[in-house]
Formats: structure tokens, sequence, C-alpha cells
């Protein structure tokens, strides 16, 4: 081999071997500034593996640079930044104590293994799966991670996504939910009730939302609780608003940044004294609705064949909209499929029902 292929080759592995830079330890830190979203080649299949997203720069790197433009104001990145309104007591994020839990999650989502929501401009946010979560400790510590994700919701980190699926709990890191809002808000016309017309009244309504989410700890809101704290806003507030409770609450479900619990509608009768919502985004059904449809895609593939290797399904199924692994990984969570080690591979199998 002669010495200028030597060199050629070493050049190549050393770029190979290059370390993907970290996005993990800045977002630890940082408020709800909004990131620049940008689209890469995707070097795995996770999610939606189209939608990726770079690490939020600092408020001064916001600042002091030219990535501010017409489609997010300065005013919302204000209401972002201002940690008052997301850490009770006002803690900063500052004094945050490490969590194993909370350090899973940063590793899943600086890996793409969640559910990608997209945004503009080809970004995306991702949701994390409890499955996900507890898969990657050993058995002993599930109680520690139960007791952590408690801590981590009630702490304002993060929040519970509704799935359709009450066997499926799904998070999402409260600073991400925020991005999510404020760019549907920025870049889609939403409905407006008759008395929320005005582009300041329903930025006023998303700031008062989402400086409220660290008191909706529990996986619903109810009704009665949106309203008693709009109220107590408009009471506390010197400036007359012009539109009530029930106006905020029809602005949120038109917008899509709550939906009706269903299952309370029916065991309610129709009782809108007992309307709870889940915390909801405009793409986040039409990600539900491709993961519904890959699994029974995926599902059906199998139950044509007594089993399948895996290498053969990942290359099988390579042009699903969902990760193959990504989809693997639940179904083996529910125990809907089993996979069989073997000298020569690992081979997935559907479990039959009883």
């Amino acid at each position: 081999m002669t010495r200028k292929r030597v060199a050629t080759r070493t050049r190549n592995i050393a770029v190979a071997k290059k370390p993907m830079k970290s996005s993990t330890a800045r977002r630890r830190n940082k408020s709800c500034g909004l990131p620049k979203p940008t689209r890469k080649a995707p070097t795995s299949s996770f999610g939606l593996p189209s939608f990726r997203f770079e690490a939020k720069p600092s408020e001064s790197e916001w600042r002091n640079s030219d990535r501010m433009n017409g489609d997010v104001s300065r005013a919302h990145l204000e209401v972002d930044n201002d940690s008052s309104s997301f850490y009770p007591h006002n803690e900063g994020p500052e004094e945050e104590i490490p969590s194993d839990t909370l350090m899973a999650i940063y590793s899943l989502i600086q890996s793409n293994q969640g559910l990608h929501i997209p945004i503009t401009n080809n970004g995306s946010v991702q949701v994390i799966l409890e499955n996900q979560i507890y898969s990657i400790f050993h058995e002993n510590h599930a109680s520690t991670v139960n007791a952590e994700l408690s801590e981590l919701i009630h702490t304002n980190k993060l929040h519970r996504m509704y799935c359709h699926d009450i066997s499926t709990t799904a998070y999402m890191q409260t600073e991400d939910y925020v991005i999510a809002v404020w760019d549907s808000h920025s870049h889609e016309n939403h409905p407006s009730s008759d008395t929320v017309e005005k582009q300041g009244s329903s930025e006023d309504i998303l700031s008062w939302f989402l400086a409220q989410l660290h008191h909706w700890t529990k996986l619903s809101i109810s009704e009665s609780s949106l309203e008693d704290r709009w109220e107590t806003n408009n009471n506390n507030n010197t400036e007359d608003t012009g539109f009530d409770a029930k106006d905020v609450v029809r602005y949120l479900l038109n917008a899509q940044f709550l939906i009706r619990d269903p299952q309370q509608n029916l065991s309610s009768g129709g009782n809108k004294e007992q309307d709870s919502y889940f915390l909801w985004l405009p793409n986040w059904g039409i990600v539900l609705k491709t993961w519904n449809q890959a699994r029974q895609q995926l599902l059906v593939f199998l139950a044509q064949r007594k089993e399948m290797s895996k290498a053969n399904l990942l290359q099988k199924n390579r042009h699903s909209h969902i990760s193959t692994n990504f989809l693997l990984n639940e179904l083996l969570s529910k125990e809907r499929i089993r996979v069989v080690e073997r000298p020569f591979g690992s081979f997935v199998q559907l479990v039959k029902d009883s």
C-alpha cells in the first residue's frame, strides 16, 4: 500500500470515528428559548426520522447573533425564558438536582429514539415512551424511576402526553412543549372564538397557559382548574382582558393545545362540570396515527410468517415511517411479540392471543 493510500485511509477512519456533538449538556440548564430547527441527514431511523433539530443556543447567543427573524417574536422568547413561570418557588434551572431518570431521557432524545413531532423549518421535538425509560434500567431500579418521574413532573421538567391508549404513557420535556406551542401559534392560522380575535389576545392566553403548566401535574386538567386560574389571573391583572374563562378554554381547544378527555365525557354522561382535558399539539395526532398504522402493518407482516430473523425484518420494513426498532421495542414491552436468540441470529415471533 502506498503512503498516499495509507494517509487517505487513515483520514477516512478518523472521520468515521468522530463523535457526535452532544447537545445534552447545553439543553440541561437552559430555559425555554426556541431553537433554530435544521434538517440533517439522519444516521438512523427513529420515530419520524426526517425531522431533527440542533441544540438550543444560550440567551446571549440569541441576542448576539442574526438567528432572530420574523417567525418568532422577541416577546415569545421573553415569556419562554422567564424561569419563574416554569420553576415553582423561584428555583431556576441552575439548581437542578441530578437524576438518573432525567439523564436517561436526555440520552434517548440525544440519540433520536423518541417519537418526533414535526415543527416548522424541518425541525422536531421528541416524545419519549415510559417503556423506553424503564428499559434502560435494571428491574430493581423500577421503583426509583417511578418516583423520579413523578418528581420531574411536579418540578415542571416533564409533562405527560395523551396517546389514545391507556396502556401507553408518553412524556415530553416542558421546554419542548413550550417550543412546539409557540411554533404552532406563530405559523398556523388557528380558529378563534368570537371574542378571541386579536393577535395580542391570543398571545396573552398562551403566555398565561404556559406559565400555569407547573400547576397541572396530573394526567389531565380539569375545566374548573383552567377557569379558576384564569379568573385569578384577571383579578390580579389591572387591565381588563375583555374575555372570560370559557372563551380561553375554547381557544385552547380550537388551537389544539388541549384535547377533551373522551373517557371522562362518556363516564360523566356529558356533564360539563366534570370535563377534563389532556395536553395536546396540532401535529401530535398525525404522529399517533402514523405510529398506529406502522404498528398494524408490522403485526400483519409478522402474522404472515411463523417467525422472521430480526435482520431480515429490519430490511423488509425499512420504508416504514416509524422506526422498526422503535416498533419492536414497544411491541416487546406489551408482550405482543418475543425475540428468540439462536446461534445464527435473533428471530422475531408473534405472540398469539390465548
